[in-house]
């Protein structure tokens, strides 16, 4: 029997991303460097957390490469598949991510650097991600 189509915690996740965003505006921190290495680990953080939800879950339908109908045509087992490749590919990207940032905590560069490197990477992992099938 095929799992009911539901949204709820896909939208409860971004409430708690949401919240966690205002949050950070109030840590005591005024170096900006170090305000924003911290929304991009936590940014990095929750969509890991995200991909397990969905792993856990089986709701592949959630990533926009798939609709609700699409997805019923595969069974439980190739969907967990699928969606346990795309949290691994974003865990792993969410541990190289966390040494750079401490890298360059460590080494004072500027944060300038930080925003390029995590827009173009998160780009590059979600490009990586769509190439992934499922059922492979």
């Amino acid at each position: 029997m095929d799992k009911k189509k539901s949204y709820k915690g896909l939208f409860i996740w971004l409430l708690c991303y949401l919240l966690l965003m205002v949050l950070i505006i109030f840590l005591p921190i005024d170096d900006a460097s170090v305000s924003t290495r911290i929304m991009f680990l936590m940014t990095n953080a929750m969509i890991v957390i995200l991909m397990h939800i969905i792993y856990r879950t089986g709701n592949i339908y959630w990533f926009t490469t798939f609709s609700y109908e699409d997805v019923q045509k595969y069974d439980a087992e190739t969907k967990k598949n699928y969606a346990k490749k795309v949290y691994l590919l974003f865990a792993k990207y969410f541990g190289i991510y966390l040494i750079f940032t401490i890298l360059m905590q460590i080494l004072s560069l500027p944060y300038w650097i930080d925003i390029v490197v995590f827009c173009v990477s998160l780009a590059a992992v979600c490009i990586l991600d769509n190439v992934n099938k499922i059922g492979e």
